[in-house]
């Protein structure tokens, strides 16, 4: 289906004068779908894996900056 669509889009662009200014699609059909919106299992389905989101390690804050001041004398 989007292989068709991308076939008929080629006409109109080469007509405009665009078909060698954007980027080349690649269509890659995998076996099981990925969560929307997570890259984890996109890169998880492309891989040829299981579609599912990937452990991720737990975020620390950013260290602060403390300043050591001594009471007047």
């Amino acid at each position: 289906m989007i292989e068709r669509a991308l076939d008929e889009l080629r006409p109109f662009l080469a007509s405009r004068g665009l078909i060698n200014r954007l980027p080349t699609v690649t269509v890659s059909l995998v076996g099981s779908p990925y969560i929307v919106g997570e890259e984890t299992a996109l890169i998880n389905s492309l891989e040829g894996n299981r579609g599912e989101p990937r452990l991720r390690p737990p975020q620390t804050p950013p260290p602060r900056l403390v300043y050591s001041v001594s009471p007047p004398p």
